[in-house]
Parts: C-alpha cells; sequence; structure tokens
C-alpha cells in the first residue's frame, strides 16, 4: 500500500510538528532510535484523539530519513481508507528491502524459495519476513514505551510556544485593527489552560481566530471566549468537548440557504473518501455552480485545507479526523450530524445522473466508485444499459428504484 508510506504522494499535506513544538519528545524517540538511551526494540506513541500523535510521526519519520535511519513507515488513515491489515506486512518488508541488503538477501532467498508467503496469513508473514530475518541480524532487547502526555509540563509549554507564534503572525496580519497587546494576557491564559496541553485544540483554535473568510481575529477570539467560559477544560471537561463547540459554532455561521449544500459537500468528502478531492471534480460530480460551491464553505477554513491555488487542481481536505467524528455521532453534532442514508441517496442520484449523461472521463470514474461503494458490483454495466433508453422509461425507472 505505497499510499501509506509517509513520503507518498498520496500524503502530499501530512500533520506535522511545528519547529517549536514537542522538541522534548522528539528528541528523546531521537535518541531511542540511534540507540542513545533505552535499547528497547519498540517505542509506543500513544494519546487522546487530535493530541498530536500523526504529526509527531510524521516529523520523526522525515528526520529519521534525513538521517539515514528510517527502516520503513505505515500510516493508518481511517478517511483515506489506509486501514487493510493484510497490506501492512508486505509494505514494510518491501521499504526494508529498499534499505538494508543483508535484510533483501534473505527476503530474495525465502521468497524464491516459497513464493506463497504472501498469501499465507498475517502471523505466518510475519514470522517469516519480519521475526526471523531480523533474529539473523540482530540482538534481541527489552521493550520500551513512551505515552504522549497532553497536560505535563512539556505540552503546556509547546501550546503557549505555538498560540505566541501564531497570535504575532496574527497581529502583523491585521495590524491596522489589532493592537500590539492583543490578545489580552487572560485571553491567552484562558486559551492554554482550556488547551490542557493538546496542540490539536490549540491549532484549531488558531484557525477559527485567523480564518480569513471572517477577517475579524477580535472577533472571532471574543466567540472563542464566550464557549470556553462556558464549557472549557479548566473544569474538567475535555478539550473536545470545546471542540465540539466551537464546530456547532462554526456551521451555525454557515448562511441557512447554503446549509444544505456544505451539508452535501461534506458528507461526501466524509463517507465517500474514495471520490476525487478536487474541487473542479466535486463541483462537476454534484452538478453545482462554481459560486455556489465556494461560497458554502468560506465559512469553513478553519476545518477544511485548501491546496493553493498556484498548485492546481486543487483539492479540499478535512483537517483532523476528530471533525468527521462529529458529524458522524448525533449526540455530539445534533442538528449537523451526517444522516448516511440522505447522503447515500445523493450520491446515488448523482451517479444515475451522470450514468444516463455523461458515459466518459471522470463522471463515469466517479459514479463506478459510488456504485462500487454500495457493493451493486453485478449492475453497473446494467445501470448503464438502462439509462440509454428514453428518460420515462418504466425500466429504468425500476433500474433506479434497485439501485437506491
Amino acid at each position: 500500500m505505497p499510499a501509506a508510506i509517509h513520503d507518498s504522494s498520496d500524503r502530499a499535506y501530512p500533520p506535522q510538528c511545528h519547529p517549536s513544538t514537542r522538541k522534548c519528545l522528539r528528541e528523546r524517540v531521537t535518541k531511542w532510535g540511534i540507540g542513545g538511551g533505552n535499547d528497547g526494540r519498540m517505542l509506543w506513541l500513544l494519546g487522546l484523539a487530535a493530541v498530536g500523535k500523526s504529526a509527531v510521526a510524521q516529523t520523526i519519520a522525515e528526520e529519521f530519513q534525513e538521517a539515514g535511519r528510517l527502516g520503513a513507515s505505515f500510516f493508518f488513515s481511517r478517511p483515506n481508507h489506509l486501514n487493510d491489515p493484510d497490506a501492512i506486512i508486505p509494505t514494510l518488508v518491501y521499504q526494508l528491502t529498499t534499505k538494508v541488503p543483508q535484510y533483501k538477501h534473505i527476503i530474495n532467498s525465502r521468497l524464491a524459495d516459497d513464493p506463497w508467503i504472501l498469501k499465507k496469513n498475517r502471523r505466518t508473514q510475519f514470522r517469516e519476513l519480519i521475526i526471523e530475518p531480523f533474529h539473523i541480524l540482530m540482538t534481541q532487547h527489552p521493550h520500551a514505551r513512551e505515552e504522549l502526555q497532553i497536560d505535563d509540563g512539556e505540552a503546556q509549554k509547546d501550546v503557549k510556544c505555538l498560540l505566541g507564534i501564531e497570535f504575532d503572525k496574527i497581529r502583523k496580519r491585521y495590524k491596522d485593527c489589532l493592537p500590539d497587546g492583543w490578545p489580552s494576557e487572560g485571553c491567552f491564559h484562558r486559551i492554554v489552560g482550556a488547551a490542557s496541553g493538546h496542540l490539536g485544540f490549540a491549532s484549531f483554535v488558531l484557525r477559527f481566530i485567523g480564518d480569513k473568510g471572517y477577517g475579524d481575529p477580535d472577533g472571532q477570539l471574543k466567540i472563542c471566549m464566550k464557549f470556553l467560559d462556558g464549557g472549557g477544560a479548566l473544569g474538567g471537561i475535555s478539550p473536545l468537548h470545546s471542540l465540539d463547540l466551537l464546530y456547532r459554532q462554526i456551521l451555525s455561521d454557515v448562511p441557512a440557504n447554503d446549509l444544505p449544500t456544505t451539508m452535501r459537500i461534506l458528507g461526501l468528502l466524509i463517507l465517500y473518501s474514495y471520490v476525487s478531492t478536487y474541487i473542479d471534480d466535486l463541483v462537476k460530480f454534484l452538478n453545482l455552480d462554481p459560486a455556489r460551491f465556494h461560497r458554502s464553505l468560506e465559512r469553513l477554513h478553519s476545518i477544511l485545507y485548501v491546496s493553493p491555488p498556484d498548485l492546481p487542481p486543487i483539492s479540499l481536505r478535512i483537517y483532523h479526523a476528530s471533525f468527521s467524528d462529529f458529524l458522524k455521532d448525533p449526540v455530539r453534532s445534533g442538528r449537523f450530524c451526517l444522516n448516511e442514508g440522505v447522503v447515500q441517496l445523493d450520491i446515488a442520484l448523482q451517479s444515475l445522473h451522470w450514468l444516463g449523461h455523461n458515459g466518459k472521463g471522470f463522471t463515469y470514474t466517479i459514479t463506478a466508485y459510488a456504485i462500487h461503494l454500495f457493493g451493486f458490483y453485478r449492475t453497473i454495466a446494467t445501470i448503464t444499459l438502462a439509462t440509454t433508453l428514453p428518460p420515462k422509461s418504466l425500466l429504468r425507472r425500476n433500474w433506479v428504484g434497485r439501485v437506491l
């Protein structure tokens, strides 16, 4: 699964640590990686959602690669469906063979003797392609683990550092309307306290306040303070609760006449992540006016990343899986919860639209993906044939009914 490797083109904009954050943790992991600390063969980095595990792992992988010490990487991604367990061992083995000549020699020999190793179960693959070859090349050592804490001294320090740097950038960007002392010390420490060392939360708050779509950082800061004062983490509530409140506020700011379009786009991005995320493709598939498409997302820039316009094709991606989880959970998102049945109906109708009117190119491909995701493997050709009949054909309506 090449898309799961840290430097894959599919990971063009991966999460990364800010140069000034998680420095002590990264130093400890690096020390472990070069054998300067605990000689354990395994280091387990764990933490809550959105705390920055993927960012730390991505940054460490890049640093190890630059130092010539990276063996292999595999980044799971629930939104991008990079979660096939059968692909893990072959992907790691492939990378290791390109890095360690002695290991490559062992693997070549084993695959030559038994080409069906890759068809065996994962336990057997792991033993024959990982354990046994490295048992030959290495000595065994005890395990190490390290937990990614969010409320320790370093994490708190990192949050302060990140907020200070990014607030300074916002203040310079809006120097004509923000005073030198903005934000106040009280607001600054309120955010630090609410974050509880949670870098993901701090990053989201910064995007929310500095959102160019609003162009009003002081107003956004006041909204942020309102929600933090009403349900922040200082009272023992998780920072993710405050995230939920801000997610609701952002969606509430979308004009009522644009919200249905907004939810259609989000539903496609979240529930059908196999589909192209290029804006031009999404506009065509959903049969939307480009101006309406962009207008429906202009309040969501703190949630959605839009690739730079000077690097076409322009694509969309959701910053963090916590927002996807929020929209799937009716308890957390309330009236903004994605109705999976409604999204599926919308995608099915658009698929049939493009099957009936556009039989080539982009639209045919994206339709095949959508139909495939429903599991109707044997009906694609039949639907295509049926849609060549007159629009009012009873047969065509019957096929539509079967798909829906």
